[in-house]
C-alpha cells in the first residue's frame, strides 16, 4: 500500500469530523481545522515509519498536506453543496449575510433559491484551494516537530 494513503485518509477524515461535527466556537475555526489536518497527516506519516531516524522531507510534507487538503476540501464542499439544497438553509445563509452587512434585503432570496452550477463550481474551487493551502502549511510546520535533532 502507498505509504501516503493511510495518513492522508485518516487526517482528512479527522478534518472533516472537526469541521462538521465538532464545530469549534470561535471565528476562523475551520481554517484552524485544516491546519490541524495537515499537521496530523505528517505526524501519522512519521509514526507509521519503522525507521525511527527517518527524516520527513519537504516533498513528503507537500504530498501529505496537499493530499489531505484535496480530500478533506472535496468532502466539505460536497457536504456544503448537499446542505444548500434545502431552502431553510439558504434562508439562514441569507439572514447571516444580511446580519454581517447590517441590512435587511429580501431581494436576493429568489436568486438564492435557484443557485446555478457555476456557484457550486466556484465554491468547490475556493474550498479546495484554501484547504490545500492550509493543510500544506500545517504539514510543513510539522516537519520541525517530527524530525529529531541531528547530533
Amino acid at each position: 500500500m502507498d505509504p501516503y494513503f493511510r495518513p492522508i485518509l485518516i487526517s482528512s477524515l479527522i478534518t472533516v469530523l472537526l469541521n462538521t461535527v465538532l464545530v469549534l466556537p470561535f471565528l476562523g475555526a475551520p481554517l484552524l481545522n485544516y491546519f490541524i489536518g495537515g499537521f496530523l497527516a505528517s505526524v501519522f506519516f512519521k509514526s507509521g515509519k519503522e525507521d525511527k531516524f527517518y527524516e520527513l522531507s519537504i516533498l513528503d510534507s507537500s504530498i501529505l498536506g496537499i493530499g489531505c487538503g484535496l480530500i478533506s476540501g472535496s468532502l466539505i464542499s460536497l457536504i456544503i453543496s448537499w446542505k444548500l439544497q434545502n431552502a431553510d438553509v439558504k434562508k439562514i445563509l441569507l439572514d447571516m449575510i444580511n446580519e454581517q452587512l447590517r441590512m435587511q434585503s429580501q431581494a436576493e432570496m429568489p436568486l438564492l433559491t435557484e443557485l446555478e452550477p457555476g456557484f457550486y463550481i466556484v465554491l468547490a474551487i475556493v474550498i479546495l484551494f484554501m484547504a490545500s493551502l492550509l493543510c500544506f502549511f500545517g504539514s510543513t510546520v510539522a516537519i520541525a516537530f517530527v524530525n529529531k535533532e541531528k547530533k
